[in-house]
């Protein structure tokens, strides 16, 4: 199984850290240098953008909990038997963090009900 993509956790620990000197950094390339790569001129395009600095902690704040359940998944004993709580802990983990908090108790109270 690939899990390569679980390395992105700590890549994006750093863009979050030093996001800031990044952002100064690709925007400060000049017109001249802008032009010589392709992958330059996307990184300025991402840095121009205002929404990707939040998109970039929205992300750090929800990728641990992906982390979390795929390593459960990784584990040599059977996790079968309660693998139903770990997801709706994982959803409800993850609605938290966009949706109000009666929503998501509404559908804990829904999940409980079809278990």
């Amino acid at each position: 199984m690939s899990v390569r993509w679980l390395g992105l956790s700590i890549c994006l620990e750093r863009v979050v850290l030093y996001f800031a000197a990044l952002k100064l950094y690709f925007l400060s390339i000049s017109d001249k240098d802008r032009s010589s790569s392709a992958r330059v001129r996307q990184l300025i395009q991402v840095f121009e953008n205002p929404i990707t600095e939040f998109y970039c902690y929205f992300l750090h704040a929800c990728l641990p909990a992906f982390v979390n359940f795929n390593l459960l998944l990784q584990r040599e004993d059977p996790v079968i038997p309660f693998m139903y709580n770990v997801m709706i802990d994982l959803l409800s983990g993850l609605f938290n963090r966009v949706l109000l908090p009666e929503v998501v108790q509404q559908f804990r109270t829904q999940t409980q009900h079809s278990s």
